[in-house]
């Protein structure tokens, strides 16, 4: 018994579909880099801040230019990690997609139940007419989560960028610490 190719029109919504899937998982996975991001940095601000008070509250105080610039490099380190962190925190906001369908749209809100009339029209549609409004719908959807996760990219990759910065600045201030306890010590 041969079997019923799919039409076209099936095809091409199905791909819709699975197009907006892959939208989705995308979106998710930047919100868990964004979401890591602000861990990792929110770690490693809370233990340099921990480290720095630590080693510099052991430097005999001084108007000693090691000193003073011990301290600036551990401001900074600690100012570009908040930045990082509120940038990521950026990427990670909530921000608004077009769904195919809402129920929104099939719900009576002002009597707290379902839209009867709503759901028969769904219901009752021509195949053709519906085919074209969900093919519209999820195309708009689509549109609306790749230009979110442009956007969201974009946002995790600033975050990143000055994270990175956080993290050199590292070695700089462990440096400035050693030398001037070994030079000054």
């Amino acid at each position: 018994m041969p079997v019923d190719k799919p039409q076209s029109s099936e095809i091409f919504l199905q791909e819709l579909k699975d197009q907006l899937q892959r939208n989705v998982g995308i979106k998710n996975g930047l919100d868990s880099k964004a979401s890591r991001l602000i861990a990792t940095a929110g770690t490693i601000s809370v233990i340099f801040v921990g480290f720095g008070s630590f080693v510099i509250t052991g430097i005999k105080p001084s108007e000693d230019v090691w000193t003073m610039l011990s301290a600036a490099v551990l401001i900074f380190e600690v100012a570009i990690t908040v930045i990082a962190i509120m940038l990521a925190s950026h990427a990670y906001k909530t921000r608004e997609y077009i769904q195919p369908i809402v129920y929104y749209n099939l719900f009576d809100h002002k009597n707290n139940e379902i839209n009867g009339e709503a759901v028969r029209q769904f219901k009752t549609a021509d195949p053709d007419d519906l085919y074209e409004h969900f093919t519209h719908e999820y195309i708009l959807a689509i549109k609306s989560y790749q230009e979110n996760i442009v956007l969201q990219t974009k946002d995790i990759e600033h975050a990143q960028r000055v994270f990175y910065a956080a993290l050199i600045s590292i070695p700089f201030f462990v440096g400035l610490v050693a030398f001037y306890g070994a030079v000054l010590g």
